[in-house]
């Protein structure tokens, strides 16, 4: 008996959640106040890059944006390099489709085309909408445990990406000049 409670433990300790982070959702006005530009943009095509740290062993992915309008902040190029910081996984549109139908890897070779929070404890979830297409972009410096400083702006969690329907709330939500 002793054994097998042991064993439990020890499966459970170094299992393979055990990289895991807790995530939250984090409001709309949290989003908002936290960033620093506020663009409605969407992802350059063939522009997303894996670049793996050099001693955490994490990664994180590079992209350009295409800036439509700015809503909050100052910038005036049509191209922003990003950072979508570790924990967010650019997928190909075939694993969005084969998803719930049959297995198929996220970083199968093909464009990305969603971004999903990637929790070893919990999967792949809240996925963003198509990056290809325009939406609210809430970029900011911060970053991982790690990095709490990041040196280019880019997005650590799913809601820092919205939809254009949610425009108008974001709106009310900044500061009146």
């Amino acid at each position: 008996m002793k054994t097998a409670l042991l064993l439990a433990l020890l499966a459970a300790v170094f299992s393979g959640t055990a990289g895991a982070w807790p995530t939250r959702l984090y409001t709309d006005a949290e989003v908002t106040a936290r960033a620093e530009l506020i663009v409605i943009a969407r992802v350059k095509e063939g522009s997303i890059k894996k670049v793996a740290h050099k001693s955490e062993g994490t990664y994180e992915h590079h992209a350009i944006l295409l800036v439509t309008r700015v809503i909050k902040g100052v910038f005036q190029d049509a191209e922003l390099p990003i950072t979508l910081r570790y924990g967010l996984l650019p997928v190909a549109a075939r694993y969005v489709k084969d998803m719930n139908t049959r297995p198929t890897a996220p970083e199968e070779p093909g464009e990305a085309t969603h971004i999903f929070e990637d929790n070893p404890s919990e999967g792949y979830f809240r996925p963003t909408a198509d990056v290809h297409k325009n939406q609210i972009w809430r970029l900011h410096h911060q970053g991982n445990s790690y990095e709490t400083h990041a040196k280019t702006l880019g997005v650590l969690n799913s809601e820092d990406i919205q939809p254009l329907t949610k425009e108008d709330r974001l709106k009310q939500l900044l500061p009146k000049p």
